[in-house]
């Protein structure tokens, strides 16, 4: 055994960050992909190199296939040349999947896309044929990019859109024959019920990482694949009420890079304010690790505290200037890694 891989594990037996970031479009009106997808993932990544962080990027294989399928050559190009570059700065790419794109346009003359659907939203909402067909016409681009990366570069990883994984067993086969190993979809006790967004993780305790077989509700030691969730805190009203007044003492650092709108926005759906606040602000709940938008560094530093490893998830659409501090802050004195290299080393 080396020493860096000594040092490495010795490294380990404190605190291991895993940054993960969703490489996607907005899903109500598209944004661009020069200011959804180029500018903030540069700025990404110089950031990540300076600190020495290691991250893993899921991208949405169903945008690539989307992008294929309408012939935006150009386009197609732009985006594989950005997922080359994160590879090239030593992090992984992994698969995303939002099956809705298969009713995705273009707007006339534009450069955004639209949805004429979310019929498929969730991916236990398509039938079989089309996510079979998503997934590996998706998969195929991705390893052909990785390919041309590296030789020996295979896809080990999925997340799915929305994080609605359920039911697996939809997608497991294809984690079988495709040789994808982990997920990382799963909310600890996070629940959402919308019309569109719908999964129930209320039952999965916040746990680093577990084995399971064909159901993420069911952790199993022999189980052929590894789930590591979106680690969750529980958060206090008074946490919330501190980031909530602090946002609005710094707007300027609470502007997403991306320039999309994301589907409650787009389809202006109203809010009732005090119930908003209520559930929002004046309520103890459960968190998840998220480095978008305006984020508290005091909290999700204390949620690296809490645990031996973190897994931190973001979107550079949605990245502001507050979410690159935070990355910067927790990376400097913590060892971050990607999940397919923690794998390999547990």
């Amino acid at each position: 055994m080396d020493i860096q891989r000594i040092l490495l594990i010795k490294k380990m037996k404190n605190k291991v960050l895993l940054f993960t970031f969703d490489f996607e479009m907005f899903m109500g009106l598209s944004g661009t992909i020069d200011n959804c997808l180029i500018y903030p993932t540069d700025r990404l990544l110089k950031l990540l190199h300076e600190c020495k962080i290691k991250a893993t990027f899921f991208v949405d294989v169903a945008f690539l296939v989307f992008l294929k399928r309408n012939n935006q050559v150009e386009a197609l190009k732009k985006v594989s040349d950005e997922i080359s570059k994160i590879l090239e700065n030593g992090n992984r790419v992994e698969m995303h999947l939002h099956p809705q794109w298969i009713d995705a346009v273009y707007e006339e003359g534009g450069k955004h896309c639209f949805f004429k659907s979310y019929r498929y939203y969730k991916i236990c909402d398509c039938p079989s044929e089309i996510v079979d067909s998503l997934f590996r016409e998706g998969y195929s681009i991705l390893s052909e990019i990785g390919y041309k990366f590296d030789r020996t570069y295979s896809i080990k990883g999925y997340r799915a859109g929305g994080w609605c994984v359920d039911p697996f067993e939809q997608i497991g086969k294809l984690f079988n024959e495709f040789g994808i190993i982990f997920d990382s979809s799963v909310i600890p006790k996070g629940v959402v019920s919308g019309e569109l967004q719908k999964y129930d993780y209320s039952d999965i305790q916040p746990i680093p990482y577990y084995y399971f077989k064909y159901n993420v509700h069911s952790p199993n030691n022999i189980g052929p694949f590894l789930e590591f969730p979106i680690s969750t805190q529980l958060v206090q009203a008074h946490r919330k009420v501190c980031r909530f007044l602090e946002r609005k003492l710094h707007p300027s650092d609470a502007v997403c890079f991306g320039d999309g709108k994301s589907i409650s926005i787009f389809k202006s759906e109203k809010v009732n304010t005090l119930k908003f606040y209520y559930s929002k602000l004046l309520k103890r709940e459960y968190e998840f690790a998220s480095l978008d938008g305006f984020q508290s560094i005091s909290l999700l530093s204390e949620m690296v505290k809490n645990n031996d490893l973190t897994t931190f998830v973001g979107h550079p659409k949605s990245l502001t200037n507050r979410s690159l501090e935070c990355i910067k802050y927790l990376g400097f004195n913590n060892l971050s890694m990607t999940i397919y290299d923690y794998i390999l080393n547990i």
